[in-house]
């Protein structure tokens, strides 16, 4: 019973790791985006949060595709 524990624990965690990996893998290519085109300073990105971030990206997007 141990091992099956310690197996589902050890493959939830690297799911949560892998998971967590994609987010940050996700957050450094908008920042390097938006840091590309001008749209924002990496000093202005260093103050927001992941959602700040989300927005100013999608905003530079649809500002681009107009």
């Amino acid at each position: 019973m141990g091992i099956i524990f310690n197996f589902n624990w050890s493959k939830k965690r690297k799911e949560s790791i892998k998971r967590c990996q994609k987010e940050q893998k996700q957050l450094k290519d908008m920042k390097d985006a938006l840091i590309f085109t001008e749209y924002a300073t990496e000093q202005e990105l260093d103050t927001k949060i992941l959602k700040e971030i989300e927005q100013i990206y999608h905003e530079m997007r649809l500002e681009r595709e107009s």
